[in-house]
């Protein structure tokens, strides 16, 4: 795909993010997302699927979304550790709704349709980033700073 056909890809992406997704795979999404929220353990594995699919996922279709969505299950990962905590409960089961949706294999577009199967997640990922991304930046500031603490803690020893 060449420069002008990503942009376009990106244009259409960020549009239909405007919207909010409205389809039942969305709405079991949300729903499994507010149970795994409530359990660690459970929401770690979720967490570890999705740094996998998204290690995996062709970065030519899912795009710039690609970046953000391990962003995400960075933030997801630090919070259900304890490590951050400095998003809202809404937040977070927007995040981990977002998750459930990019690791399910069967929604809105199967993964196994080529080209487009990895599209509607991240239209998904895109919809979450645009409700989530003041407190997203705040949490990439957070770890750079945490990065900057070990970097200074090494050089010390």
């Amino acid at each position: 795909m060449g420069i002008d056909g990503e942009r376009a890809a990106r244009a259409r992406i960020r549009a239909t993010a405007a919207r909010a997704p409205s389809s039942p795979y969305a709405a079991r999404a949300v729903a499994q997302a507010r149970d795994l929220v409530r359990d660690p353990q459970r929401l770690l594995d979720l967490v570890r699927r999705a740094t996998r699919k998204a290690d995996q996922a062709p970065t030519e279709r899912m795009g710039e979304a690609r970046e953000e969505l391990k962003a995400l299950i960075r933030l997801a990962t630090a919070y259900v550790r304890g490590d951050y905590r400095a998003v809202s409960r809404e937040n977070v089961v927007r995040i981990v709704g977002a998750l459930v949706y990019f690791v399910s294999p069967l929604d809105l577009v199967p993964d196994f349709l080529t080209p487009f199967g990895f599209s509607d997640d991240a239209v998904v990922v895109a919809f979450v980033l645009r409700k989530v991304r003041e407190e997203l930046h705040g949490f990439l500031a957070w770890e750079a700073e945490q990065e900057e603490r070990g970097l200074q803690a090494g050089e010390a020893r």
